[in-house]
């Protein structure tokens, strides 16, 4: 059995309030370390917590951009040859598909017998150092069986969609010293002397 790591504790506590505001004030303090998710993942997996654990992935590319058959083209090509007409279309879209899509992860932990649940979700843009749209930076998205709105199943569903819109979720600081550029790692920028 793996031993449940100290760093962890922060975390699991997000399974143990029962009340939505103190439930606030504690993620509003919390900083999320990627290792420790993953820590609860594999805790969840061994039996240590009392939570199955689920995940979702999907990759949404809004439908204006996706290429098409007529773009594709592009293949045909010899190097050197000048882009243009539907090569260059195509070549433009698949730049805008980097731009434009989601890529979505969801972890779902649900305990069995009090039928509690707890959902994490993100996109690369959500734990993106440098041009990140929370104004404290890299995070990741939280809810919970205390928001009446959603179920457990209901929830689920709508972030298998694809392209998710799910209200008055908690932004959680998260960390992920593999992601973070070189230039404002703390650990890399440091000088040997």
């Amino acid at each position: 059995m793996l031993p449940i790591e100290s760093s962890v504790n922060g975390l699991l506590k997000i399974f143990c309030i029962t009340s939505k505001g103190p439930l606030v004030q504690h993620c509003k303090s919390l900083t999320i370390d990627s290792a420790d998710f993953v820590n609860i993942i594999q805790y969840s997996e061994s039996r240590l917590i009392p939570y199955l654990h689920t995940i979702h992935h999907s990759e949404f590319v809004p439908i204006d951009v996706a290429p098409t058959r007529e773009d594709a083209v592009f293949g045909q090509l010899t190097p050197g040859t000048q882009l243009e007409g539907n090569a260059l279309k195509f070549f433009n879209k698949i730049g805008q598909v980097f731009k434009v899509r989601r890529l979505l992860v969801g972890h779902m932990f649900i305990n069995p017998q009090s039928q509690q649940w707890h959902f994490f979700y993100f996109d690369q843009r959500d734990t993106d150092h440098l041009s990140n749209h929370w104004k404290k930076g890299p995070h990741i998205h939280f809810i919970n069986y205390l928001w009446p709105k959603y179920t457990a199943q209901t929830l689920w569903e709508k972030f298998a969609t694809g392209n998710p819109n799910i209200s008055r979720s908690i932004h959680i600081r998260y960390y992920d010293a593999d992601l973070m550029p070189e230039s404002i790692h703390p650990v890399k920028k440091r000088v040997l002397s």
